[in-house]
Formats: structure tokens, C-alpha cells, sequence
């Protein structure tokens, strides 16, 4: 969930990006199969599809995918590296996920335009042709920033493939999220660890299950930064961030992120960051970035849910907004009626978002005549 304004570009320089680790962080390149459902691994392209396979179901299309595919381990664990692609197709695959398919995010943009498209999906069946690169896996939708789900095929360029991990145990209460923003900064600090400084954050954040878990929803980030000792009490989340340099190439870093500091009227969000994984840039401003945050068992979190369905006859855009109780007695807003915040939903489409047991109130209105800005966010037309 990336922006157009930075295309991806030079794939080479990516992976040499991507076998820089921080000294003493534990990174290798182990590639045996032990323990490689409860890995994070991401993989792109500059180009290709998602395709309707005749079945209800869909294929996505990798064109000149990479080599070689990063992957970093799920919390308290801290080791990251990359693997082989074909290796990790064809040896790893059908060990780590013979019994439960994994859950994935997908970036990317309809071929040729400015349009962003986010996709929430389950991954089956991979195949990948070394010689040509060319990397096919069968396809689940289970969510999408789309007003509605495609019917026909859609070409796509720089794609993002992150593949969450699984829940451990086949558990189907574990969730991960993901966060974008117009621009980072990683700027060094104490003791080896980094500032990681977002800015132009929005008022949500995605929610797709760890399989097998296969729900999808959204949720708000001042609740998130909120619960975030709650949910990540036993260990701090390692986070998957691409985002882009001011050369146009992407950049990739694997972190451990802990203290959040939320200014939703500034929209700034900051974190105490440990590099596991890529080049320090430190004092470099990186645009549009994505960040896909670990697993959590959402333990004290809650997991009552508000659904939404438009039966209106026409596409609308949502507004919330939402308020809960702090650990302290103090008020959250979570949501807020800013009229640049929402989403759109199509005639018969259903949105569900997911609440804190803390809940003291929410309100949701709809809106018509609105254009779709960047970010995902709805301002009124």
C-alpha cells in the first residue's frame, strides 16, 4: 500500500540492498524449511497481473520477480536474511505450508495509470521460472482498497508481495497490520537504534488474519499506538518497511519497532527503531512507505466488530468516528470527522472494522460526491 508518485525501479540495487544487515543482528541466509511458516518473506516486480483462472479464484503474475526473496522472523526473534527464490518456491513452500496456506498483502498499481491498488489475499500453488523470472501463484481475495472487488483481469505494475506468517498453533485470532504514510525518516540515535519519524499518517490501519485465519477489516491507529504495550507486551513487533529514495529506487528495512508516539492533528507518528535488516539512511527522507507489522495475538485488545453494509443503491464514502477509554481514564479518539478521512465503499459492498473492548461510543455517516486522493483517503469533490 504504496504510493504512484515514486515508480519502482533498478531491481538489482533492491537486492544488494537487501543483504545489508545491521552488525550482531543475527541476519543469514538459512533457507531450510524449519520454522518457515512463522517467517515473514516479501518479493516484487516492475510489472505484471491478476487474472480471473476460470475457477472463481485468481492468478497473480510476477514478470522479471528477483532472484533471490526476503524473508525476516515473526517476533521475539530477530534474525533476517534472503533465500533463493526458486529455493523458496520449490523446497520450502510445499513444506512450510502443506496444511495451511499463508495470507499476503499486495502493492501495486493498475498498469499505466496513477491508480493504487492494495489487495488482501491467500497464496497457493506457486510456480517460478528461473530463467525468465517470471513468478505465478493461485490467488484468494479476501479484501481490497478497490470500491469493489475486480471481475476482469487487471495489469499491474510495481507490485509488493509480502507473505504474512502463519499463526502458530493454527490459531485464528492472530492479526497483522498495515500502515502507510506519505514519507519516513530513519535517523540515528543511542545506542545503536534509530528514530523512525512517519509522517502524513491516516486515522486507519489494514487488518488481515494470520492463516488460518482468513478475516480482514480495519481499525484505527490512535487505538493501535494506544494498546500497543497490550498487544506487544512480551516482545516489540519486527516490521517489514519498503518505501522509496529520492533516486527512485526502492529501499527495504527490516525493524523492531517500540515507544509509538502518535500526533494525529500533526498526522506524525514515531517510533524507537532497531535495523535489522538494510541500509541506514540516516537524515534521508523516504517517500510513500509501507509498513507491514508482525502478528499479534490481540490478547486485552478485543475483538468486537462494527459491519458496515452500503444497501444504499449507489457508491458512498464513510466517515467515523470512534472513542475509547485509555488505560489511564483518559479519552481516545480513534476515528475522527475530519471530512479528508474515510473510505468508499460500492453498492453492496460490506466493511467491517474491528474495535477495542474499551469502546464508549461511535458514530458513521455517509457521504456522496467525494473523489479518492492518495493515501486511500476520501476528500469531498
Amino acid at each position: 500500500m504504496s504510493a504512484r508518485s515514486l515508480p519502482l525501479s533498478l531491481l538489482l540495487l533492491l537486492l544488494l540492498g537487501l543483504t545489508v544487515a545491521r552488525c550482531g543482528s543475527g541476519a543469514s541466509t538459512r533457507s531450510d524449511a524449519s520454522g518457515a511458516s512463522t517467517r515473514f518473506y516479501a518479493t516484487l516486480a516492475a510489472s505484471g497481473a491478476l487474472a480471473p483462472d476460470g475457477t472463481g479464484g485468481w492468478t497473480l503474475t510476477l514478470d522479471n520477480a528477483p532472484a533471490e526473496t526476503l524473508w525476516f522472523d515473526e517476533r521475539p526473534l530477530r534474525e533476517s536474511g534472503t533465500i533463493g527464490t526458486a529455493e523458496y518456491v520449490g523446497s520450502v513452500w510445499p513444506v512450510a505450508y502443506k496444511k495451511i496456506a499463508p495470507n499476503a498483502v499486495l502493492d501495486a498499481y493498475r498498469a499505466g495509470t496513477e491508480e493504487e491498488i492494495g489487495f488482501l489475499v491467500s497464496l497457493a500453488s506457486p510456480a517460478y521460472d528461473a530463467a525468465t523470472g517470471r513468478l505465478t501463484v493461485a490467488v484468494t481475495l479476501l479484501g481490497t482498497t478497490l470500491a469493489e472487488e475486480p471481475t476482469d483481469a487487471l495489469a499491474l505494475d510495481d507490485l509488493k508481495l509480502t507473505i504474512l506468517d502463519n499463526a502458530e498453533g493454527g490459531g485464528e485470532q492472530s492479526w497483522s497490520y498495515v500502515a502507510v504514510a506519505e514519507s519516513a525518516r530513519l535517523d540515528g540515535a543511542a545506542d545503536g537504534l534509530y528514530t523512525l519519524t512517519l509522517t502524513g499518517v491516516g486515522d486507519l490501519l489494514y487488518e488481515i488474519g494470520n492463516a488460518p485465519n482468513r478475516r480482514t477489516a480495519r481499525s484505527g491507529l490512535a487505538s493501535f499506538v494506544a494498546l500497543w504495550d497490550t498487544l506487544f507486551d512480551e516482545a516489540a513487533p519486527n516490521v517489514l518497511m519498503t518505501a522509496y529514495a529520492d533516486d527512485r529506487t526502492v529501499t527495504s528495512h527490516v525493524l523492531t519497532l517500540s515507544a509509538p508516539v502518535h500526533d494525529a492533528g500533526a498526522g506524525t507518528l514515531v517510533f524507537t527503531a532497531d535495523l535489522l535488516h538494510g541500509e541506514p539512511l540516516t537524515g534521508k527522507t523516504l517517500s510513500v512507505p509501507t509498513l507491514v507489522i508482525d502478528q499479534t495475538d490481540q490478547i486485552g485488545a478485543g475483538n468486537r466488530t462494527i459491519t458496515i453494509k452500503n444497501g444504499s443503491g449507489q457508491k458512498v464514502w464513510i466517515g467515523g468516528y470512534l472513542k475509547v477509554r485509555q488505560p489511564k481514564g483518559a479519552a481516545s479518539l480513534v476515528l475522527t470527522d475530519d471530512p479528508r478521512t474515510g473510505w468508499v465503499m460500492a453498492n453492496g459492498a460490506t466493511t467491517v472494522v474491528r474495535v477495542p473492548d474499551t469502546i464508549e461510543g461511535s458514530r458513521f455517516w455517509v457521504r456522496t460526491g467525494c473523489v479518492t486522493a492518495k493515501r486511500f483517503i476520501d476528500v469531498p469533490g
